[in-house]
Parts: C-alpha cells; sequence; structure tokens
C-alpha cells in the first residue's frame, strides 16, 4: 500500500533539521521505502510503499516514529510531537443525548468507541488542513467530514461520522449481514451486501456497512447540528471478503483490513473530538461509549545473543540491539544472553518470534553496515523438461512467423455459450472483477478470436500462438485440472498450409502423426483433422465455423490448431533417426485408385506402407478428385510412389512385386479400384 506524506504535515509531528533527501534515504535504507520524492510548491510529497505487515505505519504519526527510531539511534536531530488531544479524556458538556448500542458477536468488533457531539457548526476546515488533505490526495469538503479524512490519515485509524437526528431510535446493531440485504452508500450506489459483511442497523433499516462506507441515509450534511463520531476496529478476514465480493474497495476498508491497533482507538475518538471543538465549535453530549471486551495482553517474544549474531553474521551489543527495540516501542528486559522483548498491541500481529526481533534490529542497525557473503554453492536445481520443449515450440512457431501472444484466464458468459459451452458445466469466479471475466477458460477459442476481432483492422494474414493453461472442472471440492495447451491461429483459407507448420513442428520435436479426418464442435465439417501418436490424441486442427468466428466479430476464415502440450512434451524426444541417401537409382510410379469418400488418406498411407515394407521409400498424395462417373460416394485418389534399396538397383521384376502387394493389400482391405499406373 503507498500513501503520500507531506513534508509540511510530518514537520507538525516530528521536529528536525534534516532536509527532505536524507529523510527519503534513511528512511528508505531503514524502513518504508520511499518510492518517490516529489516538489510541489513550497512543499515536498514524500510517496511511501508500505508492506502489508505493517499497518501501524499507513499514517503520518507512523511514518513520524519510524523516522524518529531510526534518526535517534543514528544520533540525528529529532523530537516525536505527539498529536494534540490523543491523551486528554473526553468529558460531557451538555446534556446527554441517549445512544443505545449493541454487537451480535465479539469477534465482528474487537473494539467499539462513539460519541455524540452536540451544537456543531459545519464551515471550512482551517487553510492549512485543507493544504495538507489535498496534497495527500483527498479532496477538502467541509470541516465535519474533512475531520474524519484528515485523522484517518494522521493516525492511520478511519472514523465515520453519522447525523446523530437521523439514526432511527438513537440504536445502532452491530450484526452479520443476511442473504439479499442492500445500502445504499454515500457515493448513491446501491449495493447488494454479500452475506456475513459487518453492517449497522438503526431501528429499521442499514445505516452503515462497516469498514468500507457508511449509508446516505445517515450521512451528514449542511443541516446536520448533532453528530454521532464512530471510531472502532473489526475483524479484517470479514472486511477484506466484502470488498472482493462487492468488488469495491476504500482508503478506510484497505487500512481495516490490514488489522489495526485496538489500543489507538481511544487516542483517535480524543483526537477527534479536539478537532471538533477546534473547527466546528462542538460540545460533548454524551459519554464515550467504549466496549473493548478482550483488551490487548502484551506478549513477550525473546532472543538469544546467539541466534542474534548467527543470522546477522556480526557481533552486535546486547545493548545496542535493546536500544533500536525500545526505539521502536518495545518494552526490553536483559537477562543474561537473552532479551526479553514486550510487544507493543500496534505490532502484535507482525512479531511473533525471534526472528522477527532480529529483522526490527537489523533494519535500524543497517542492512548497508553488514558484511557481503555469498551462500555456499549447492547442487543446481533440477529443471523442468516441460519448460525446454516450451522452449523449442515457440522458437519453431516464432520462425514459422507466428508472433506468442498472452490472453486472460478468465472469459464471460456470453464467449461460452458462443463456442457451446455451458456455463453451469464451467468453473465460475466468485467475486470476478467484472463479467467479462467471471468464468475460467475451458478452451482458448474465445480468447483468441476476441483477439484476431480487435487486430482485424491492423493485421492481415494474422498468425499467432499461445501456451496456457485450460481449467476443466473436476469432482466438487476438489481444484480444477489445469491443462497447458498449446493454441496457434492463421488467418487464411489454406488447410494444407497449417498441416503444413504442424507437420514441420512434429518433426522438429520427433514426434511421428498421423492426421485423421474428425468432426469437431465449432468448426467445418470435412475440414478438420485429429492429431493421433502412437494410439495417443494430441490436439486437433481445423476451419472455425464461420457462424462461429461472427459472433466475435471475426469475418475472414480462420483455421486454428490445438495441442495438449503435456502429452506433446511426453512423446517429444531429441533422437533423430538418420537415414543414408541411397547410392542406387530409385524407381518412381504413380497409381490411381477409386475409393469410398468415407476412407480417409491416412488409412490409404497406412496400409500401403505395410504393404510396400522398406523398399517403398516414399508414398505420396498428390490429387484428389470427385465426380458422379466414379459412382455415389466414391472419389479417385492418386499417390506417387518411390521405390529404393539401400543395397543393389531395383528390378523391373522387384519393384512389380512391391507394386502387386500394394495394389492387393488395398484391394482386400480397403475395397480400393485401381484405375490407372504409369511407371518410371
Amino acid at each position: 500500500m503507498n500513501i503520500k506524506v507531506p513534508h509540511s504535515w510530518l514537520k507538525n509531528l516530528l521536529e528536525t533539521d534534516i532536509e527532505p533527501r536524507i529523510i527519503a534515504e534513511k528512511l528508505s535504507l531503514s524502513g518504508p521505502s520511499v518510492e518517490k520524492l516529489e516538489r510541489v510548491e513550497d512543499d515536498w510529497i514524500y510517496q511511501i510503499e508500505v508492506t502489508t505487515n505493517r499497518p501501524d505505519a499507513f499514517s503520518i504519526w507512523g511514518i513520524a516514529q519510524e523516522i524518529n527510531a531510526i534518526f535517534k539511534f543514528q544520533g540525528l536531530p529529532a523530537k516525536l510531537k505527539e498529536p494534540v488531544g490523543i491523551d486528554k479524556a473526553t468529558r460531557l458538556e451538555t446534556r446527554e443525548l441517549p445512544l443505545e448500542v449493541k454487537i451480535e458477536k465479539e469477534e465482528l468488533c474487537p473494539r467499539f468507541t462513539a460519541v455524540i457531539l452536540d451544537q456543531i457548526e459545519t464551515k471550512s476546515s482551517p487553510d492549512w488542513a485543507q493544504k495538507h488533505l489535498e496534497l495527500s490526495g483527498i479532496r477538502a469538503i467541509n470541516s465535519v467530514v474533512d475531520i474524519s479524512n484528515y485523522l484517518m490519515l494522521e493516525l492511520g485509524q478511519p472514523m465515520h461520522t453519522f447525523d446523530y437526528d437521523k439514526i432511527q431510535g438513537a440504536k445502532m446493531f452491530l450484526r452479520e449481514s443476511k442473504e439479499g440485504e442492500s445500502i445504499v452508500t454515500l457515493d448513491g450506489v446501491k449495493r447488494n451486501v454479500p452475506a456475513g459483511s459487518i453492517v449497522i442497523e438503526d431501528g429499521k433499516r442499514l445505516i452503515d456497512l462497516c469498514g468500507i462506507m457508511g449509508g446516505e441515509n445517515s450521512q451528514v450534511d449542511e443541516h446536520t447540528k448533532r453528530v454521532l463520531l464512530f471510531v472502532q476496529t473489526y475483524n479484517p478476514l470479514r472486511i477484506r471478503k466484502t470488498t472482493r465480493g462487492l468488488g469495491f474497495i476504500t482508503e478506510a476498508s484497505s487500512r481495516f483490513e490490514k488489522g489495526l491497533d485496538t489500543e489507538g482507538v481511544l487516542p483517535g475518538i480524543n483526537r477527534a473530538v479536539k478537532l471538533f471543538h477546534d473547527w466546528c465549535d462542538a460540545k460533548v453530549a454524551s459519554k464515550v461509549i467504549d466496549i473493548y471486551p478482550h483488551p490487548y495482553r502484551p506478549k513477550t517474544v525473546n532472543l538469544t545473543k546467539n541466534k542474534l549474531d548467527q543470522y546477522m553474521g556480526i557481533d552486535i551489543p546486547f545493548e545496542k540491539a535493546k536500544e533500536i527495540l525500545e526505539l521502536l516501542g518495545f518494552e526490553t528486559k536483559i537477562k543474561g544472553e537473552q532479551i526479553e522483548a514486550k510487544v507493543p498491541n500496534k505490532r502484535a500481529a507482525d512479531i511473533e518470534q525471534e526472528e522477527d526481533l532480529i529483522e526490527e534490529i537489523g533494519r535500524i542497525w543497517g542492512y548497508d553496515k553488514l558484511p557481503n557473503v555469498l551462500p555456499s554453492q549447492g547442487s543446481a536445481p533440477k529443471t523442468d523438461p516441460q519448460f525446454f520443449w516450451q522452449d523449442k515450440v515457440k522458437d519453431y512457431l516464432k520462425y514459422q512467423g507466428f508472433y506468442e501472444v498472452y490472453t486472460y484466464s478468465m472469459i464471460s458468459k456470453s464467449d461460452l455459450e458462443a463456442v457451446g459451452f455451458n456455463p453451469n458445466d464451467t468453473l465460475k469466479i466468485r467475486n470476478p472483477l467484472n463479467l467479462d471475466l467471471e468464468y475460467m477458460r475451458p478452451t482458448l477459442l474465445p480468447s483468441h478470436l476476441r483477439l484476431l476481432a480487435k487486430n482485424s483492422k491492423k493485421v492481415k494474414n494474422a498468425k499467432f500462438f499461445e501456451l496456457a493453461n485450460i481449467y476443466l472442472p473436476q469432482k466438487k471440492g476438489e481444484l480444477p485440472d489445469e491443462r497447458i495447451t498449446l493454441v496457434g491461429l492463421w488467418q487464411t483459407s489454406v488447410f494444407c498450409a497449417v498441416k503444413g507448420v504442424l507437420e514441420g513442428l512434429f518433426d522438429e520435436l520427433g514426434i511421428d502423426v498421423t492426421f485423421m479426418q474428425k468432426d469437431i464442435p465449432n468448426h467445418v465439417p470435412g475440414q478438420t483433422a485429429q492429431i493421433i501418436s502412437n494410439g495417443q490424441e494430441l490436439g486437433g486442427v481445423g476451419k472455425v465455423d464461420p457462424k462461429v468466428a461472427r459472433k466475435f466479430g471475426v469475418e475472414d476464415e480462420v483455421f486454428v490448431f490445438g495441442i495438449d502440450f503435456e502429452t506433446l512434451a511426453s512423446l517429444a524426444s531429441l533422437t533423430k533417426k538418420y537415414v543414408p541417401i541411397s547410392k542406387y537409382p530409385e524407381v518412381t510410379e504413380d497409381i490411381s485408385m477409386i475409393v469410398d469418400k468415407k476412407i480417409e488418406i491416412a488409412q490409404i498411407l497406412k496400409v500401403t506402407k505395410e504393404a510396400g515394407g522398406s523398399l517403398l521409400a516414399k508414398a505420396e498424395p498428390f490429387d484428389i478428385f470427385e465426380d458422379k462417373k466414379f459412382g455415389p460416394e466414391k472419389k479417385s485418389v492418386a499417390i506417387h510412389f518411390t521405390y529404393q534399396s539401400q543395397t543393389h538397383n531395383l528390378s523391373a521384376k522387384e519393384a512389380k512385386q512391391i507394386r502387386q502387394k500394394i495394389i492387393s493389400a488395398l484391394e482386400s482391405n480397403l475395397k480400393v479400384k485401381v484405375r490407372l499406373k504409369n511407371t518410371t
């Protein structure tokens, strides 16, 4: 998470003469990283990245404490100035207004505080406060709204203000939401609340989507005179689940879902009351309600001297280690060769074991001061052979003019239905980013047709491929079968061109394949083939059905191929078969035959190769012709045969014997009728 910290605001909480560039450098070396330092008019803005495990540093006050610890240890001038009012107890100033609060389950809200403020004057915030907010990326609105935003940035504690007079019955019931409930939030959007979210209702309706955004029906406006100030912490898992379910994240939710310090709630409400006094002339009209069933009990983590030196690689004096921890808010004692560190509540979720303490000591000590020692060289990790074959396939297709593409693993319901898939039989994402990315794809075809449609005006004769997972559902409760698939698309009308590229690929990988005619869903019947190797199906190739293509905005003829890559990799081999060129002449002839239309070329070639044996060097079909004169459901096929021996000149008698074997086999196995012979 990144936060913006104006230098002028930081100096309100940290007194130092060090210039911004040095502050940025020192903080980056030993604490949250300053990604950018930017000059804005007469001020500087630090853009700081804070890691998820450090919610205590998601604020100006948290960053000031970090810099103070770093500077103090390095002997640089620095003095913390605590935000005014955080330690001052809030007292009743006018007649007490009623408020009834109930919490359904303690685990929903570890700490709940609220106070009612009366005689509110809504006006503009002080100029310096407006400037701080705007430099931090938040628009100033009015004094009431600005106080909540200001303190969220200053203390890292989100808070919310309700118009007290709009809360029906002066009642607040914090509970889990039920199926089918909805709320119109402050941004005017009606949101269907996921079941199990944390919400607040008054006497009759929902008034707050807790930890995310308040309800429009209880918002503060220019007529507000009495405000209910509400400061709390929530179960971070519930907040995160709700934001992901809604696809809606706010500044407040991004903090609540990280887990906030329950001990920081009361100082936050005290500071807020101080600002309401100063900016809105408000009077306290109730006692502070503080529901805190399980106050924090400090835990202790022990660190041994031996472990510290072992991890750091140098001898760090224990007194120095103790000093660093105390600067960071730990209470410490040295007992022999061990430090006992009492963990402050703001770091309770982050500090669990002695390695965590070592990390804190190391960063403040300075990682740049540690010796540079390379780790001992172990054995090289085993490589996955699939990666090798992936590179081979990518290189081959690249040199065939194909571009590699990357598409989303998620597709829409309409795309699934366009290629004949039932969405109920595929994997639906519970909290999709949008409806175009709602299902895990069981095929790459829709993704590639969409891609072609988007680029059709820029590129002609498009050729691209992708190696990516498809996701196939398994039994209920089981993870999906993620199958890595090679898919290619070619904007062409020539089947043989696509088939030729694939034949070259399989030859490169040392795989013998057969292309068998087989209809494939979403493709044109008769212009598709199944790819078989050693009895295993590798995939298929064919022309996309124009009706399907047009659903995606593609008007041109398109061929695609899809191959199961895991099967491909298991069959691939670098071993090459070498057959020396024969020094004896070859004998060639063409044989034409009449066959049933349903008989495939692959079947004919298989029979001829088995019959011809080692003396049949090649069998290449070169003509397929259909005519009524051949008879119903018949076609003419012409094949060019090459006979050759590695040991001697073939005689006419031997060539005739080979030819006769081939013809006999074709006639007996496939019922063909030979119609023409031409021998060379």
